[in-house]
Formats: structure tokens, sequence, C-alpha cells
């Protein structure tokens, strides 16, 4: 697996153009997997250290609240990630 700098470095420089060409994407892309796509995104991030997770689900669920269906399902990592700190931070 490559070094969590690695793949915050990833995802900083791919996950926002991902976002940008989501509605393309679900629109014109038959035979790409999204779910699969989606499902491994979250998966990434979820290997992160919990701060850096934050930063980067908190700046999606911006997007998400503003976009609706027009911007990716990473709400099964987000979730994730919200029981995590919740359950080791729990006077938060």
């Amino acid at each position: 697996m490559a070094s969590k700098v690695s793949r915050c470095l990833l995802l900083q420089t791919w996950l926002v153009p991902f976002y940008d060409d989501f509605t393309w994407m679900r629109r014109g892309s038959r035979g790409l997997d999204r779910n699969l796509i989606e499902e491994g995104l979250s998966n990434i991030i979820l290997t992160l250290p919990l701060a850096w997770q934050q930063e980067i689900l908190m700046s999606w669920f911006d997007r998400f609240l503003n976009s609706g269906d027009d911007c990716s399902n990473i709400q099964k990592g987000f979730e994730i990630w919200c029981k995590r700190a919740f359950w080791r931070n729990p006077e938060v």
C-alpha cells in the first residue's frame, strides 16, 4: 500500500476533478462502475489519519449539501468516519 502522504496527495489531486466531472460520468459512462469507484474512494479516505479524513469528508459533505444528486456518493465512508471520530472523542 502507498504511504499515507501519497494517498492523500492522490486524493488532493484527483478528488476535485472527479467531483467536477461526476455529472458527466453519471450520464455518459455506462460501462463505468460508479459504485465501485465511490466505494474505493471511501476506502482510501478511511485509511488516512482521522484529521485528514475529516478535512476530505467535510469538504465532500459541503459539496453534497450544495449539489445533491450531482455529487458522488461516499456517504458510507462519511458514516464510518463519524462513528470512528465520535467513538474516539466522546466529549465532542
